[in-house]
């Protein structure tokens, strides 16, 4: 009664984020790195051990939110300073869902 429906503005529903543009990028990226070396990755150190898992707590969440770097590439969903903006209205949810993995 009264409410319209917005349509989904272009900017948020690209081309640039199609399944098919995603497959296109994940060619490109094999065909440039297909005669790399292989990875290799140093040894841990003789102490370091890893027994446990702890669940995330909320200010875990904003500590790491708040640390991210503010730029973003032209497909993310969500500019980070928006994401930044709003960890502390998200970061409950984000600590939840974490533990039900």
């Amino acid at each position: 009664m009264g409410r319209e429906r917005v349509s989904a503005s272009d900017s948020i529903v690209s081309r640039s984020t199609t399944p098919s543009s995603m497959h296109g990028k994940v060619a490109d990226m094999r065909a440039t790195t297909a005669d790399a070396d292989p990875a290799t990755y140093p040894p841990a150190p003789p102490d370091c051990e890893l027994s446990e898992f702890r669940p995330l707590t909320t200010s875990d969440v904003i500590i790491a939110v708040k640390s991210l770097p503010d730029k973003q590439r032209s497909p993310d969903p969500m500019p980070t300073w928006m994401l930044k903006e709003g960890v502390d209205d998200l970061a409950t949810f984000y600590a939840t869902c974490s533990t039900c993995l």
